[in-house]
């Protein structure tokens, strides 16, 4: 059913509005967290080749959060902020595409499932290269579908996936797919195919030598387990609630279910075979590289697939459309909207991980010298305390001094005789007395 245009205007305002204070509220006091502390330290303020050399990413994102924050400063509402925008104009192109394809309703409600998700929630309110990625990504499928319908806006295409490319080698899965879906429908040119396949291989094959000769950055990805897949599928719905995991459970379940509804209505439909094929044929590949060739998906590493969840969610709101039951989107859109606020609610958003501004605050009150453990724990005292003065811990500081430690690190057996320790929000705190 097609809905009037000013009707629609309404409900993508109205849809947008939300999803910008979803994304915006209490964006600088929730603590900062180790990869944000980690891209201050090497690429704030500055655009450093000798960081960009040595990085394993992509670097794209650090050029540009170098010059960023030369202009508007390191607190924590400045460098997140840019992740918002990225997330907007993500869900922009994301509505055009689902619309293009499938019509207004289906572009709404799509809409509306992405700007509620919590984990899309979630990649906005940090200082990351996922949003910029999911901007990058989501443009490109807009673009693509001129590109194979009647071969326009190719530059716009070009451009917008070879800059994915520069910002996260999750896009090498994404090219790849794009280049088997138009060989199949014979709708790309030998030059535009030469292109793209030379700059993937190249992407590719930077990651490869990063993972073989950079592996400290990659060592903690561990081995592919099955027991992996539903973990994605709960990732993928975009209910991120702690201490809600049967809830959790019972909305992908029902995901699913739309999911199936608009398989079965939609199974000669070539469009819809475009959207499973994107949401499935890059994650079997991923597993594929991880079982066979090297690490890249495991369960630390859910967020590398994140992208998929945009996809997921459309295979959804075309469920939710086929049924063609008004009572059925509302009663959805609601139940989600409960999900997307509840961890406001509950003071969870961006809980998930240490919490420096609170354990500082503790270690401070126990009236004793603070230590690094390392350089990161350095940068982020001095960050928080307004210092440059912070320690780094050898066994030669003498004193009666605490500790201060990012959880789950290596070399704790390094600190001799410990009087006590303990974790305060997430940080591991160590008593010395010498």
């Amino acid at each position: 059913m097609m809905l009037k245009q000013k009707t629609e205007y309404l409900f993508v305002a109205a849809i947008f509005s939300v999803a910008f204070f979803l994304r915006i509220y209490k964006l600088g006091e929730f603590s900062l967290w180790n990869d944000e502390f980690v891209i201050m330290m090497h690429h704030s303020k500055n655009v450093n080749l000798n960081a960009l050399l040595i990085e394993p990413h992509p670097p794209l994102y650090f050029i540009f959060f170098g010059i960023w924050t030369s202009i508007f400063g390191i607190s924590a509402f400045a460098i997140r902020f840019p992740s918002v925008i990225f997330s907007i104009c993500s869900l922009f192109f994301f509505y055009l595409f689902a619309k293009k394809l499938f019509g207004s309703k289906v572009g709404i409600v799509s809409l509306a499932l992405a700007s509620f998700s919590n984990i899309l929630i979630n990649f906005s309110m940090e200082a990351k290269n996922y949003s910029l990625l999911f901007l990058l990504l989501n443009a490109s499928f807009y673009y693509y579908l001129d590109v194979i319908r009647n071969g326009r806006n190719k530059m716009a295409y070009f451009l917008s996936i070879t800059l994915a490319l520069l910002t996260h080698y999750s896009a090498i899965f994404v090219v790849f797919f794009q280049i088997a879906y138009a060989l199949m429908r014979r709708k790309i040119c030998f030059n535009d195919l030469i292109y793209l396949s030379i700059l993937n291989a190249i992407s590719f094959a930077t990651l490869i030598y990063n993972l073989i000769y950079n592996n400290a950055a990659f060592n903690w990805i561990g081995a592919f387990t099955y027991d992996t897949l539903p973990v994605t599928l709960n990732f993928f719905s975009g209910i991120f609630v702690r201490h809600a995991q049967r809830s959790l459970a019972n909305i992908t379940i029902l995901f699913l279910i739309f999911m199936f509804i608009g398989m079965l209505y939609s199974f000669r439909d070539k469009d819809y075979w475009l959207v499973f094929c994107q949401f499935s044929l890059p994650i079997i590949t991923i597993i594929f590289v991880s079982i066979n060739v090297i690490p890249l998906y495991s369960m630390t590493t859910i967020r590398y697939v994140s992208y998929f969840t945009y996809f997921f969610l459309l295979l959804v709101a075309i469920g939710i459309d086929r049924l063609n039951l008004h009572w059925s989107t509302a009663l959805f859109c609601i139940y989600l909207v409960f999900f997307s606020l509840m961890p406001y609610y509950q003071s969870e958003i961006r809980m998930d991980g240490e919490q420096w501004v609170h354990a500082l605050e503790y270690a401070n009150s126990q009236n004793k010298t603070l230590v690094a453990f390392g350089g990161i724990e350095k940068f982020i005292i001095d960050y928080y305390l307004g210092t440059d003065e912070t320690q780094i811990y050898d066994d030669s500081i003498k004193g009666d001094y605490i500790i201060v430690a990012r959880p789950r690190i290596e070399g704790f057996d390094e600190v001799k005789d410990p009087d006590w320790s303990r974790y305060a929000y997430g940080v591991l705190l160590i008593g010395v007395s010498r």
